[in-house]
């Protein structure tokens, strides 16, 4: 798919127009932090990208975490990241 405005699944600029890869596949990881939501995002997204090649977009679809003593003790977020499949 070539579009002249904005593609949302790893879309690079060629000739003053976006080229969207032809298929994208997802799949799922789970982050965890003690600092913060985005902190277990940037985890998961880490360990995604030593594994998995043409990384080009995350969707945040659940986010949870464990409270101690009244305070949030560990946050634990699943996202879906999505690649692009060469052929």
């Amino acid at each position: 798919m070539r579009t002249a405005g904005i593609c949302p699944v790893g879309c690079t600029p060629h000739n003053a127009r976006l080229v969207c890869p032809p298929i994208i596949r997802r799949i799922e990881f789970t982050g965890a932090s003690t600092t913060s939501i985005e902190d277990a995002v940037a985890k998961a997204i880490k360990r995604a990208d030593t594994t998995v090649k043409n990384l080009c977009w995350f969707q945040m679809v659940e986010t949870r975490g464990d409270i101690a003593k009244g305070n949030v003790h560990h946050w634990q977020v699943t996202i879906n990241v999505g690649f692009a499949v060469k052929g």
